[in-house]
């Protein structure tokens, strides 16, 4: 067994990512520099909570490994600051026989050379990147909605300008627009006309449903990514508010005279936004189509056309 150091520990500290309220891990390197086999093992002054891949193990002479070390979330900062993790390591020679790691530190009593690590928990800011992907988020969404709303406008002007005649279902009640047009001489009956504007409703029925079904998986798909972004960012609004006031509690103990309207200003501007995505809306659509006929010499043209409008502002 040597005294010097023939471990090397990269990094030598244990930088845990996130508060330690939440669970985190870290990745170190452990390499022999000597020409002997070296073996190790960790402890931990933790009874529970922690995880470490490998826990103990050989290092062959020149050899390195990594070791993956997790922790779940502690319920206290004082224990999360006080936790340490013990690296002991010794040598051994080749020619004696030991059949697992346990043992090898059990057939060499006494103290041992170690390395005492500490855990280091590196919070990032959680306001870093609200004015690039938040927003950018937030205006697609915007401009989806404003496209479908403005498509509605546009098929809106198109039903306010028909100078359109309701068709009725009765076809004894067509007196009017055919008046003068069937008689003996017209090859034309009125079962002929009948059944030719009956295909028309049959087609405009086949399209109207076709826009509808697409109209409604846009719609519906807006509302479900809606609600999903909505879910998600009112969850971080809620942990970033709590890193907020935990930030300003400890910036104001150490800096007394620190300026926070930066801070306040970034949680007022996240907090307007989720805000505004929750008050939008979508407009439910309604599907209506009108039916213009224009007398021409032997017959008349059947001129179909549909749209989407509220039922509020539909003129009858």
């Amino acid at each position: 067994m040597a005294a010097e150091c023939v471990l090397s520990i990269s990094p030598d500290v244990l930088n845990f990512p996130g508060s330690y309220t939440q669970n985190t891990s870290t990745e170190i390197t452990l390499a022999n520099t000597s020409f002997k086999s070296v073996y190790f093992k960790f402890s931990v002054n933790l009874a529970k909570g922690h995880c470490l891949i490998p826990a103990r193990g050989v290092l062959l002479p020149h050899e390195s490994c990594q070791v993956k070390i997790m922790l779940e979330a502690f319920k206290e900062e004082s224990i999360a600051i006080n936790t340490k993790f013990r690296l002991e390591y010794l040598q051994k020679n080749d020619d004696s026989v030991i059949d697992s790691v346990e043992n090898v530190f059990k057939c060499f009593p006494g103290r041992k050379p170690f390395h005492l690590l500490k855990c280091n928990f590196v919070c990032t800011n959680p306001f870093e990147n609200i004015s690039s992907h938040q927003v950018e988020t937030y205006e697609n969404l915007h401009n989806q909605i404003g496209i479908l709303l403005k498509e509605n406008r546009e098929l809106k002007c198109q039903i306010q300008n028909l100078n359109a005649i309701v068709f009725p279902a009765n076809v004894e009640n067509f007196t009017d627009p055919i008046e003068g047009i069937v008689n003996i001489e017209n090859p034309f009956t009125i079962n002929t006309i009948a059944e030719s504007i009956n295909n028309s409703f049959l087609k405009l029925v086949d399209k109207i449903n076709l826009k509808k079904h697409s109209i409604l998986l846009e719609i519906q798909k807006i509302r479900e990514k809606h609600k999903s972004e909505l879910q998600t960012h009112t969850s971080k609004l809620i942990q970033y508010k709590e890193q907020l006031n935990k930030h300003c509690s400890y910036i104001s103990n150490v800096h007394e005279n620190v300026e926070l309207q930066v801070l306040e200003d970034v949680h007022k501007f996240y907090t307007k936004r989720v805000d505004e995505l929750s008050q939008t809306t979508i407009p439910e659509p309604k599907l209506y189509f009108r039916i213009q006929m224009q007398p021409i010499e032997t017959a008349f043209d059947v001129n179909i056309q549909f749209g989407v409008e509220d039922c509020e502002t539909l003129k009858k």
